[in-house]
């Protein structure tokens, strides 16, 4: 029996793309892209007047500039600055500016930047000690344009002193100016912390004993006092740290004693009675703050015995006074008195 053949499955044909207008260049390929020999040979043939009239006027202004113009001179600071010094080394005496002449052509000459331009120590190999450097045109930085040269150094050569640097734990200790007022005085003052990390040069560092905070000043300062303070200057190029403490400050009051003399001892609460004291005056040794008791006068009456409740007869009795606040008697001479009371009408 014949098979029946195999059909195959009728293709739909694809049909071409149409061609649409073209794309433009896109102008970073424009300008990337290499000009051929017509387009440059197009560029070359258009306008030769204008190109040859423009090269011509170009070289004239080079010519004039540099084989014409005649040479000038002039006269810049140059800072100095220091270049790869190791770490542990520091230079213990700056450079000043360096004056430098310059001499070119004028135009060139006066387009040097002074503000820009240094002269750079390379430092790298240096060890510690005092060492004098040569100065050449080769240690600028920038270096110069063409046809600018150097003409002289003011000074020609620099000294420089290197030392290494050290770290030590210091104390620090208050700096006071003045002295408070009368009446009362510096008792205790102290900071916290009470030692600092001080770093710098070895020859400074090293002859250092301890640092001092900023001075406080104690005029009219009349009670304690706290204050955050800076650690005042240790000499050039020495750090520390903290670089702030807090510095405490006791002030007390002065306390003295004064002697009165032969002072009038009064009698109260006499009255219709007659009363004697014998003595009728003592010496008094009081105790109190200067402020007050070195100008205090004892006023009258103040010093006393008291006579409210004694019978008539005889009594030892103790003076006693009347005292501003603070005011103590530590000594009385004679310490006892004697007060003779007689009733009115009765014969002493």
């Amino acid at each position: 029996m014949r098979g029946l053949p195999l059909r195959q499955p009728a293709v739909t044909p694809v049909p071409e793309p149409i061609p649409g207008p073209p794309q433009p260049t896109p102008p970073w390929r424009r300008l990337l892209r290499p000009p051929s020999r017509r387009e440059l040979r197009e560029a070359v043939s258009r306008n030769p007047g204008l190109k040859l009239f423009s090269l011509l006027l170009a070289f004239l202004l080079w010519f004039s500039i540099n084989a014409s113009e005649p040479d000038a001179e002039r006269v810049i600071d140059l800072p100095v600055v220091t270049r790869k010094l190791p770490a542990n080394l520091i230079v213990t005496n700056p450079p000043k500016p360096v004056v430098a002449t310059l001499r070119g052509p004028r135009t060139i000459v006066e387009g040097v930047d002074g503000r820009r331009t240094r002269l750079a120590l390379r430092l790298a190999n240096a060890t510690r000690g005092d060492f004098r450097v040569e100065l050449s045109g080769e240690m600028l930085w920038p270096e110069l344009p063409q046809r600018v040269s150097i003409v002289r150094f003011d000074p020609p050569r620099l000294q420089i002193s290197i030392d290494r640097v050290v770290t030590r734990m210091l104390p620090v200790r208050v700096d006071l100016a003045g002295v408070p007022p009368m009446g009362y005085t510096l008792s205790e003052s102290r900071v916290k912390p009470s030692r600092v990390e001080v770093s710098g040069p070895a020859g400074q560092v090293n002859s250092l004993d301890a640092v001092t905070t900023e001075a406080i000043d104690l005029r009219g300062v009349a009670k304690s006092i706290q204050r955050y303070v800076l650690v005042a200057w240790a000499g050039d190029f020495v750090s520390v740290n903290p670089d702030h403490v807090t510095a405490t400050v006791r002030i007390e009051e002065v306390m003295i004693s004064r002697q009165f003399k032969s002072v009038n001892v009064r009698v109260r609460h006499g009255e219709g009675v007659r009363a004697r004291l014998t003595p009728s005056r003592v010496d008094l040794l009081i105790h109190g703050p200067q402020r007050l008791l070195h100008n205090y006068t004892i006023p009258v009456g103040a010093v006393y015995v008291d006579a409210e409740g004694l019978e008539p007869g005889s009594h030892r009795v103790e003076a006693s006074a009347e005292l501003p606040a603070g005011f103590e008697i530590t000594q009385r001479t004679p310490e006892v008195l004697t007060l003779q009371i007689v009733a009115a009408g009765e014969e002493g």
